[in-house]
Formats: structure tokens, sequence, C-alpha cells
């Protein structure tokens, strides 16, 4: 979708909004560059209005997106399309003590 055709959609849902203004809503536009492109997140930022805040949202997992955040708005970015990996993720690596006994997994019939 062109930033026009968003722009547009946008006038419309907020003419919506103005119809019902007291309505209490938790919302915010989320943004982000078609095919993850740099050179369009960084043209997109260059536009949005100010102030905009650094975030890594979803830190910690495996979902990581860089993001400016506005005031009601916000624009991401996979981490993995801006910056380079230096160390790959490792599996996960468990060490548990015996959760049941014999006699326990016997008299719960699994095998």
């Amino acid at each position: 979708m062109k930033a026009s055709e968003l722009a547009t959609k946008l006038r419309k849902l907020a003419d919506g909004l103005d119809k019902a203004p007291d309505a209490e809503i938790h919302s915010y536009v989320s943004i982000s560059p078609s095919g993850n492109d740099k050179a369009t997140f960084l043209e997109l930022a260059k536009v949005l209005p100010r102030p905009l805040t650094k975030k890594i949202r979803h830190e910690g997992t495996s979902y990581e997106d860089f993001t400016l955040e506005g005031d009601g708005f916000v624009l991401g970015i996979p981490r993995s399309a801006v910056c380079i990996l230096v160390e790959p993720a490792r599996p996960a690596r468990y060490e548990c003590p015996t959760i049941l006994s014999d006699e326990e997994e016997s008299a719960l019939g699994l095998l």
C-alpha cells in the first residue's frame, strides 16, 4: 500500500471517530515499511510528527522490533532488518530432577 492510500484511510477513520468523541479507546496506529526495507523505514521516520521515542519492543523474545513511537502511532521494523546478528540464539538446555517416582508413574498408569 502506498503512504497516500493509508493517509486517505486514516482520514476516513478519523472522521468516523469524530462521530463518537467521548468513546474511550485503547489503540495506536502501527506502521511498518513494506518488505521491512530500512530505506523506506527511514523515509517514513523523516515525515512523522515529532517527538519520537526509540524503543525495542518485545525484547528478549524471538520477535523483536526496533520502533520509533509517537503520540498515537508506532513505526516498527524487525531488528533483523536493521541490525547485524552477532551471536545466534542457542537452544535452551534444561536439567530437570525426577518429577515423578517410579511408584507415582505406575500409579498413574504411565509407560
